[in-house]
């Protein structure tokens, strides 16, 4: 995979957090609250978006990215 097609995963990634939580995901959000209660469904909704906001928009990946211009993409090893 090169590193344009991680870009589209990653923004695809952010389009997915953004939309609302299906049954699974809401699940696991209340799972979360059980174990440990600062882990409120309103403050979970506000880290995804946050995550989803600020680290998974293309402008700023690519912005991040252009940080490292002798950046390589390296395939994975297979054992």
């Amino acid at each position: 995979m090169n590193l344009s097609e991680r870009i589209d995963a990653l923004v695809y990634l952010g389009d997915y957090l953004r939309r609302p939580f299906d049954e699974n995901f809401q699940q696991a959000v209340r799972q979360s609250e059980l174990a440990n209660p600062w882990f409120t469904p309103e403050n979970i909704e506000k880290a995804v978006d946050a995550i989803a906001a600020f680290y998974l928009e293309r402008d700023q990946l690519e912005a991040w990215i252009s940080l490292y211009p002798n950046l390589t993409v390296n395939r994975p090893r297979k054992k």
